[in-house]
């Protein structure tokens, strides 16, 4: 029986495709021979152009009060068709209108802080951490990364919390992307060691099977313009991130940092220094590969911060100082409570002073 059906179906689909052949060659044949296709072209106006007189009130009679004659008088637009032969101030006028109607919608969206939602927990990058962040900007890793965990259960099971708007307030410009060739890194930091993210980049298919990756060895072998990097937070301070001691002491902060970054990746069976082909050898701590593993280790654990430094959320309750707090997440719960368990939030550690 079932497959009848489906030979009837298949049937009717190739009479209907036979069909529609034939009404498209019907069609055609019944086309003119020739197509008239007439030129429209408006009259050119004369220099000596006079305008209508202003046309009359249609409420002329009616029992109504002054202002209504003036309002129908206005609705008919006799003024706006002296306008339109006047194109250069109906164009200025035009534009005048348009800028204010956009500094309506767009002014308050800066100047008012409470349309900016917040995390209490979500702190700005350290200047080791920007510079990483630029690098990754610079090696068009947005390409292939994306960093927007949508609140899908696929998503969710696979990568973790759901991304929130608070997390990307000092992301300028966010990092979202719009294509997943590899994984989204928006729950990346904690997840891997520092040595296994340095093995990534210089060999991307050693850490993963099958990754189509490309390598990424001048990281590694190219050192981090540390003198920039002042210059960097003060452009990010100047965005709205709030520093302190970074104002003044970002190179020293950033050695401090990638000084940690090595140590602990020494710890882990990296090296200290690394050999080029040509045989020279160079400090990890001054090369630009650090500044990426500290940004990578940083993306996404501001939302699972300490106790003393409140997560929040925008769906959830507000605080007395305009944040909104939140409880942290069911999967976050089950991870502290069974570190093999499988929950939807993965596993986030933290190191405080990298994140700080």
């Amino acid at each position: 029986m079932l497959l009848d059906c489906a030979i009837a179906g298949g049937v009717l689909y190739i009479v209907g495709i036979l069909l529609m052949a034939i009404n498209y060659l019907m069609t055609w044949r019944s086309r003119p021979k020739t197509y008239e296709v007439p030129v429209l072209q408006a009259a050119r106006l004369s220099k000596d152009f006079v305008d209508s007189p202003n046309p009359e009130s249609r409420l002329k009679d009616k029992p109504v009060l002054t202002v209504a004659h003036k309002i129908d008088v206005w609705e008919q637009a006799g003024w706006h068709r002296v306008w339109e032969r006047m194109p250069i101030r109906f164009t200025v006028w035009v534009t005048i209108a348009v800028l204010a109607a956009s500094a309506f919608e767009l002014v308050p969206t800066f100047l008012i802080r409470s349309n900016i939602p917040t995390i209490a927990s979500v702190k700005p990058f350290t200047p080791l951490e920007l510079a990483g962040r630029d690098i990754y900007v610079a090696e068009g890793c947005y390409n292939c990364h994306s960093q927007q965990i949508r609140p899908l259960f696929a998503e969710t099971e696979r990568y973790g919390e759901y991304s929130k708007p608070g997390e990307h307030i000092y992301d300028r410009p966010f990092q979202w992307g719009s294509r997943r060739i590899g994984p989204d890194l928006a729950r990346e930091g904690g997840k891997q060691s520092h040595l296994w993210h340095f093995e990534h980049f210089r060999e991307p298919a050693s850490m993963t099977k099958g990754s189509v990756m490309p390598a990424y060895p001048h990281l590694i072998t190219t050192e981090l313009n540390f003198g920039s990097i002042q210059g960097r937070i003060n452009a990010a301070a100047m965005l709205g991130a709030p520093y302190d001691r970074e104002l003044d002491e970002a190179e020293e902060m950033a050695h401090e940092q990638a000084r940690k970054i090595v140590r602990e990746l020494i710890e882990q069976g990296g090296p200290a220094k690394f050999k080029t082909s040509d045989g020279t050898e160079i400090d990890l701590e001054k090369t630009q590969v650090i500044a990426m593993i500290a940004y990578l280790q940083r993306v996404g654990i501001d939302l699972f911060a300490e106790a003393d430094e409140e997560i929040t959320s925008s769906d959830d309750k507000v605080t007395p100082d305009g944040a909104v707090q939140a409880e942290p997440t069911a999967g976050a719960k089950m991870n502290d409570l069974d570190e093999n368990a499988k929950s939807a939030t993965p596993k986030i550690t933290t190191d405080k002073k990298i994140s700080e």
